[in-house]
This record gives structure tokens, sequence and C-alpha cells, in this order.
């Protein structure tokens, strides 16, 4: 009995230390980021947090746009575009966006599948609407792409 007490404690300790990692549910908030993620973090923090990424990079010209991808999590993380192709960790984040199997909401409740008309009642008429990307954008730091039926299918903090 001694010895299982010893190891409860053992795994304890090991489980408190002092790097916290946040679990679902999400809350985004515009213009900030994630509730204990910031923009503005470094990639650094966000593999601290979600472990080893999926890294997608695009080439626009001499810059390159780098992002971390969690598809588990239903979440993108992207730099700023930079003139290397390598990624630099230490960069902070500039935008985040949730898509598939988002497992969050905004600070007013919208989710991955609400409706135009839903996201018109808690944010009100968008500051902009892009009608190639179909995407209500907002000057508080938050866009909602909608699918052709006009649901969300991904939400952009900036």
């Amino acid at each position: 009995m001694r010895y299982f007490t010893v190891l409860f404690l053992m795994i304890l300790c090991i489980s408190c230390g002092d790097k916290q990692v946040f679990e679902p549910p999400y809350t985004l908030i515009p213009g900030v980021g994630l509730e204990e993620l910031k923009l503005g973090d470094t990639g650094l923090k966000v593999t601290e947090q979600f472990g080893d990424p999926e890294i997608k990079s695009s080439v626009n010209g001499s810059l390159t746009t780098h992002s971390l991808e969690y598809f588990s999590e239903g979440l993108k993380f992207y730099f700023d575009p930079v003139a290397s192709s390598d990624v630099d960790f230490n960069l902070p984040i500039t935008q985040i966006i949730a898509f598939g199997k988002f497992a969050g909401n905004t600070d007013k409740g919208i989710i991955i599948g609400s409706s135009l008309q839903q996201v018109r009642v808690l944010y009100g008429e968008p500051n902009f609407f892009d009608e190639i990307l179909n995407q209500d954008q907002y000057s508080s730091g938050i866009d909602f792409c909608y699918d052709i039926e006009d649901f969300i299918n991904e939400i952009k903090v900036r």
C-alpha cells in the first residue's frame, strides 16, 4: 500500500509542473487571440501548448508566409510574411484561424457552423463584407468566413 501511495504522489508532483496547458473549449477574443494564447505570443509558446505542428508555407513574390496548423484542434496560427523560407518560432503570431474540429466559441458564443444571421444579431453589421471570400470583417479584429449556405466554416482573429 505504501508503494502505491508513493507512486501516486510522484505522479501527482510530475503532473503539476510549471507548464500550463489549457484545453478545449477555447474562447476566441476579437483582436486578442485565444483566452490563454494571445496574438503577439511567439510560435514557441504555440508549440509548448499544442505540440509539433504541421508547418505550411506560401510564397508571394519574395515573401513567405508560414503557419502552424493543428487539424485535431481546428486551429491555425500565422506569422507575418518574411523573406526567409525557414520558420522562425521566435516570431509573434499575427493571426489565429479556427476551422473544422474547433472546440470552442467566440467571446459572444459564435461557433463553427453558426449562421450569418446569428453573427449579425450578436456582432451587428460588419464593417466590410468581402463578396469574393464570402466573409464578414469587423474592425474589432474578427472575421467570419461562410460556406455557400451562409454557415461559418472559419473564424479569423487578427
